[in-house]
Parts: structure tokens; sequence; C-alpha cells
């Protein structure tokens, strides 16, 4: 009995210790947990900062931009290829920065695959036959420079004509955030084709305070007139505001007066339909009127019948036969 009672102990051990595993297993566990997060953290800040790194989703087939170019849109479709190969760390591609390395290197196949990849995209970002004509090309520094000799214009036909549609830009119909986004797209198509070098100095506050004065004045040109009131206040300010601020302003001017011109509106229609319903009801209560009145001589005279002629519509008193016809 003693024996049967050791052997059944020892098999409710055994299934506690399974489904409660030994500390040192949890450590265990716990220790390789991390190791694999940490294994994947690696791969990730690898993949982050490694411009001869390749993802498993990159492939020669992507498209990494919606925007297809062509001869008028190179500006914009050029600046949407920078951007989608930043996320990739294959900028340096383009730039010459990640320069091609000689063939004792060790890296040297990778950089291969990582600059055909590179002209891969290129050439997918284009229309087919924009594509097939710089299929030769080998390398993407070579086939970038190419496509901005070929297709980047001069900047001074551009910009001019970026400034006169800035100029001939007025809100009209247009609400005043719909009028705003037009001229702030316009003011990024010159910043991107400005190559204004970075600069710390002090006096770069001067001139971006030249640029934003440049800008309100812009805005404010071309708005409607209805604007005058505001607009003369943002103008008498010292210092003058930013753009972004006197937009903010407008848009709630704007904002205001639709609540009020709306609820003017429906005062307007609410006493306009009060009017109309009372001289409408004053009608219709005038035409019942008459008909009840004419419906009730009506059902008089069908009421009343002679004895004298057997006839309805009179009874004997108003019988001509017996009281004579009147002289007409």
């Amino acid at each position: 009995m003693f024996l049967f009672f050791l052997g059944f102990l020892g098999i409710v051990l055994d299934r506690f210790f399974f489904v409660f595993p030994h500390s040192s297993c949890m450590s265990n566990l716990m220790e390789n947990s991390d190791i694999n997060s940490n294994q994947r953290q690696g791969e990730v800040d690898y993949y982050n900062n490694d411009q001869f790194c390749l993802h498993s989703s990159d492939h020669p087939g992507s498209q990494i931009v919606n925007l297809k170019l062509s001869r008028p849109n190179f500006q914009k479709q050029s600046r949407s290829v920078k951007i989608a190969l930043r996320t990739k760390v294959k900028l340096d591609f383009l730039d010459g920065t990640c320069v091609k390395l000689s063939q004792n290197s060790t890296k040297f196949d990778q950089w291969i695959k990582c600059d055909s990849m590179v002209v891969s995209w290129l050439l997918n970002s284009k229309v087919p036959e924009f594509s097939e004509a710089f299929l030769h090309v080998n390398f993407a520094q070579e086939l970038w420079d190419e496509l901005t000799k070929r297709f980047g214009e001069s900047n001074g036909p551009l910009l001019y004509h970026l400034e006169k549609e800035i100029s001939n830009l007025y809100q009209g119909s247009d609400y005043v955030a719909v009028y705003y986004t037009k001229l702030k797209h316009l003011w990024d198509e010159i910043n991107d084709m400005s190559d204004v070098p970075v600069c710390t100095c002090p006096s770069i506050k001067n001139t971006q305070a030249l640029d934003q004065r440049r800008r309100l004045m812009q805005f404010l040109m071309h708005l409607n007139d209805e604007y005058e009131a505001i607009r003369g206040q943002i103008l008498l300010l010292d210092p003058l505001l930013i753009v972004n601020k006197a937009y903010s302003m407008i848009q709630r001017v704007e904002r205001q007066r639709h609540v009020t011109n709306t609820t003017t509106v429906s005062r307007d229609v609410a006493a306009c339909t009060n009017i109309l319903s009372s001289t409408e009801l004053d009608s219709v209560n005038a035409l019942v009127a008459r008909g009840k009145v004419k419906k009730d001589l009506r059902r008089s005279k069908t009421s009343k019948f002679c004895d004298h002629c057997q006839k309805s519509g009179h009874d004997t008193d108003q019988c001509f036969k017996l009281i004579g016809y009147p002289d007409w």
C-alpha cells in the first residue's frame, strides 16, 4: 500500500512540473526570447542603415513610385524617386556618394547587385518608350545623369512659368483653403528647384523672414475684396505674421461668415415660409368658406319641394304659378 502511494505521488509531481516548469527552464525561455528579439532588432537596424542591404520585398520588378516619367513632369517625378530611394537607403547610388567598389573588395558583388536594383527601379518608373531608350546604361549614376541632361529643363523658363502662375492665381470662387493650397504647391515647386545651401549662421533668420514676407504679400494680394478688413489688420501688425498664421486668421473669418450667412439665410427662408403659409392659409380659408356657402345654398334649394307644381327648388310660398310671375 505504501509503495502504491509513493508511485501515485510521483505521477502527480511529474504532471505538476510539466504544467509549471522549473524556474531555470523559464529563465532559459526568457533568455532565448530576448536573443531572438535582439536578433530581429539587429536585422531591422541593419536594413535601415546599410546601403548594401536588400530586403526580401526588394525585387527588380518593383515600382517604387506611382508617377511615371514623361518629359513635362521630370521635376515632380525625380523628387518622388529621390524620396522613395531615401527610404530604402539607396539614394547614394544616384549622386555618386556610394562609389563603385574595386573588384577585389569583398562587397563588390553586393554593390553590383544593389546598383542594378536601383537601375531597374529607375527604368520601371518611366513610361515604356523612355525605358527602352535607356536599357543599355550600366550604372545608376550614369542613368540618372543621362535623365537629368535629357529631361531636366533649364531652371530659368520653369521658374518664370511658376512665378507667372503665382501672379495670375486669384481666389475667385475657391475657398480660402483651396486657394492657399494651390499657392503653397507653387511655392514648394520653386523651393525644390532652388538649390539653396544649408546655412546655420545667424543671418539665415533674416533671409527666412524676407521669404515669409514675400509669401504673405502674395497670399494677401489676390484674396477676394470681402477680406479687405482683416487684410488691413494683418498688414498693420508689427512684426508681420508668418503666412501660416495669416492663413489661419482669414480661414477663421471665412468660417464665421459662412456660419453667419447660413443663419441669416435660414431666418429669411423661415420668414418667407411663414408669410407664404399665412397667405395661402387665408386664401384656402376663403375658398373653403365660399364653397361652403355655395354648398349650403345648393343644399337648401334641393331640400325645398313645391306641392302645387310638384317641383323641387322652391316651396308653395315661392311658386310663381300661385303668386304670379314677376314683370321681368
